[in-house]
């Protein structure tokens, strides 16, 4: 029993703490992926990125290294726009498609109302394990912190998601070579 409340007290602790943790952060971190999140913008913030090298720095440590390139695109009025930009780095075609700022919010919307769906159903399933609480009942203590640690995991994606969306995304194409894996979209420092 002991153990549960432990586990939960951390777990809702994390929760609180989070953002003034980050707010503590240097800005050329963690920090400064989070530092926009402004009004929708006539071209996009994010960048594409190629994957430079990814290599261990320290035992247990992996550092990817990435090339920016802008995305030279205005958002188009209504609809979607796709097009096309060629990778500075490997010369291969990187298409995407951007939305307009209807599109945008409407995505926006969407990551939001998973991530608060998610941390409603944290707050359920901790409220139900603590409701329906019973010593002897192990599989119901395993239901309840692992449903717990998975909504709330979910729910932390969904809020970066939400966070870091700006209209646009990578079409993907399959191709012999790693493709999928040399290019993203990324955030500028």
């Amino acid at each position: 029993m002991v153990v549960v409340w432990i586990v939960l007290g951390v777990l809702v602790w994390g929760a609180v703490m989070t953002p003034w943790v980050l707010a503590l952060l240097p800005a050329e971190g963690v920090r400064a992926r989070f530092r926009w999140r402004a009004a929708i913008e006539p071209s996009p913030r994010v960048r594409v990125a190629h994957l430079i090298s990814y290599r261990r720095h320290t035992p247990g440590v992996m550092v990817a290294v990435w090339r920016l390139q802008p995305i030279d695109a205005r958002r188009p009025g209504t609809g979607t726009r796709t097009g096309e930009l060629t990778c500075a780095v490997c010369g291969e075609p990187v298409p995407y498609v951007l939305r307009d700022a209807a599109g945008t919010r409407r995505r926006r919307a969407m990551w939001l109302t998973i991530a608060l769906t998610c941390a409603a159903a944290f707050v359920a399933i901790v409220v139900w394990g603590i409701a329906t609480w019973n010593d002897d009942d192990g599989p119901r203590i395993l239901t309840t912190v692992g449903g717990g640690m998975a909504t709330l995991l979910a729910a932390g994606f969904a809020t970066d998601a939400w966070w870091l969306e700006d209209g646009v995304s990578l079409r993907r194409q399959l191709r012999p070579n790693l493709w999928l894996f040399a290019h993203r979209l990324r955030n500028a420092p």
